[in-house]
């Protein structure tokens, strides 16, 4: 096909019309190399995106979560709570931070978080770092570190959680996993995960043991004497200090 742009100059232009989710994955991963796209738009059609997108779809109240994988997709829908509708940039960084020990890069470098991405293989240079969204992954892994954000954030709002400890968001979440489930967490794609994060994912939607959670994760941050700020919560030092007075304060 060909477009008249002006007088004697034709451009030519291939239209490809389907609904096939995975032919548009492959036609656009094809052609990114021509046209810019960036990296979280490209790795919205992945099949690990599709698989958590229908897994936090299929959750019922009072649980219920939805993700967000193309942007603005529940915008114009009346009866969705956006304050549970959860977006890539949030949920990449909650998940690091909350199985991954990598508050400081979701505080501070999320970035490079997102260049983690497998679905959009640009990951070449991530080293011995964690691939996300592999089409392998249990999506319960990213429902859970939603619902673990979801549930700290309005703690927060609602003054159950002192708002001071905000810029110290992540690294309550990652302190608040290893209090109910101390230890480095299985692989994302090891089955055995959907058994191991139980105790979390119950302890942050209890009405009261969620909010005392993260006081006492909040206490932990405070006994590691970090200062709670972003400048100083994104260096990786800040969360090696804060794992390594943990275990003297799980038990209190």
């Amino acid at each position: 096909m060909f477009l008249l742009v002006a007088q004697k100059v034709f451009v030519p232009t291939r239209l490809i019309q389907t609904v096939d989710e995975d032919l548009i994955t492959a036609v656009v991963t094809a052609t990114n190399s021509q046209t810019q796209v960036r990296i979280d738009e490209l790795d919205a059609r992945a099949q690990a995106e599709r698989h958590v997108e229908k897994y936090f779809a299929a959750t019922e109240p009072p649980r219920n979560l939805l993700y967000e994988r193309r942007s603005k997709q529940y915008e114009n829908k009346g009866n969705i709570v956006k304050a549970r509708v959860v977006d890539r940039y949030t949920l990449v960084r909650a998940t690091a931070a909350s199985f991954l020990a990598e508050a400081h890069l979701a505080t501070g470098y999320p970035m490079q978080l997102l260049s983690r991405l497998a679905g959009a293989r640009r990951s070449e240079d991530i080293g011995q770092r964690v691939l996300l969204f592999k089409d392998a992954d249990e999506p319960i892994v990213y429902y859970v570190a939603a619902s673990a954000h979801y549930r700290l954030d309005l703690f927060l709002k609602t003054a159950r959680v002192d708002a001071k400890f905000r810029p110290a968001r992540w690294h309550l979440l990652m302190v608040a996993r290893h209090l109910v489930i101390p230890g480095a967490a299985p692989t994302f794609d090891n089955k055995r995960f959907r058994t191991w994060v139980t105790p979390f994912v119950d302890a942050v939607w209890d009405d009261v043991e969620g909010p005392a959670l993260f006081v006492r994760a909040a206490k932990v941050i405070e006994m590691a004497g970090v200062d709670v700020t972003r400048s100083s919560l994104r260096n990786a030092s800040a969360t090696q200090e804060i794992l390594r007075v943990l275990p003297a304060t799980a038990s209190e």
